[in-house]
């Protein structure tokens, strides 16, 4: 089995809740990876996009 294969294996037999946690991971990876390639107000756009995306806010009040 390819490690393709192995993946989506995986990936059915885990909840809906789960799923995101392994998809928000992924992005993750491939934020960091591109860090280095990436200007920062870029980058920093990409961060406010996954936030917003995510439906949580980007300021609390305290």
């Amino acid at each position: 089995m390819s490690s393709e294969q192995e993946l989506l294996t995986k990936w059915r037999s885990l909840s809906q809740e789960k799923q995101e946690e392994v998809l928000d991971f992924v992005e993750f990876l491939g934020l960091k990876n591109s860090a280095n390639q990436v200007p920062l107000g870029e980058h920093l756009q990409q961060i406010r996009t996954i936030i917003v995306t995510s439906g949580k806010h980007l300021l609390y009040k305290v």
